[in-house]
């Protein structure tokens, strides 16, 4: 049944509009043999409370809370009366389908969420224990990277971990397992003098090897970038690029940081 919801709607909207009006005539009809002209009004005070609590409220509550349980219980009825009203369906479902039709090329185009909705969506689902607060400026954060820029992710430059290009094996290899990154800058005299960037990973495959390590073959071109270039204007670049490269942020020909 699931696998045509469609169908499934359609079914309990169609039956549960029968009975209900169904339950009208037949109440009316009583009514008004019993208490005449009256009867009529008599229908809408008794009936629609009746019908309101017992067939709408209660059930859908009951049903909120206990899901897999009463759809289960429901579930062979439910599918026997769209077996048994199928020809109904069917014409409810074609005429549903055709009149979408004509609305949904004009409404589709205008239907759109802001990212302001979006984000008060976000904040409620917090409130109500279904997003964490960690997930939350996870997802908010998605949102800011449009207004982010380099200069306000990047590494300072006084943090930057470089590597001479004149170091030895031993002095590389020191440098790599106190630092915590795993890709550096390889400089000539100066870090505003980059030659290239290697990983750490090229590094280690030479223990027990030392007498073919060579620093700069191992480099590869860094990739340099504005310090005020959007970081998601950045990760564009990185898609069209295929790379995750490191880069370096320049100003004046001079390192502001990676």
């Amino acid at each position: 049944m699931l696998e045509n919801p469609e169908r499934l709607l359609s079914g309990i909207l169609v039956g549960n509009n029968l009975v209900n009006i169904a339950a009208s005539v037949i109440a009316t009809g009583l009514f008004v043999s019993l208490f005449g002209e009256g009867g009529e009004w008599l229908t809408i005070v008794i009936l629609t409370p009746i019908l309101l609590i017992f067939s709408e409220v209660c059930p859908k509550t009951y049903s909120a809370y206990y899901p897999e349980k009463v759809s289960f219980l429901v579930l062979n009825p439910i599918r026997f009366v769209v077996w048994l009203l199928k020809p109904v369906i069917y014409i409810v479902s074609f005429a549903s389908r055709l009149l979408n039709s004509f609305f949904r090329g004009k409404e589709g185009a205008g239907l759109s969420v802001s990212e302001d909705e979006i984000k008060a969506m976000i904040d409620v689902g917090e409130e109500s224990g279904v997003v964490a607060a960690e997930q939350r400026r996870m997802l908010h954060g998605i949102f800011d990277l449009s207004q982010t820029r380099v200069r306000d992710v990047m590494i300072p430059r006084t943090e930057v971990v470089g590597i001479d290009i004149s170091s030895n094996f031993d002095e590389v290899l020191a440098i790599v397992r106190d630092a915590r990154h795993s890709r550096f800058p390889v400089y000539s005299e100066s870090l505003d003098k980059v030659v290239g960037v290697v990983h750490s990973k090229n590094i280690l495959d030479y223990i027990g090897r030392t007498e073919g390590f060579n620093l700069r073959d191992l480099c590869r071109d860094p990739y340099y970038v504005p310090e005020s270039k959007r970081i998601a204007v950045l990760l564009q670049s990185f898609r069209k690029r295929w790379s995750t490269w490191p880069w370096l942020s320049m100003n004046m020909a001079v390192l502001r940081g990676s």
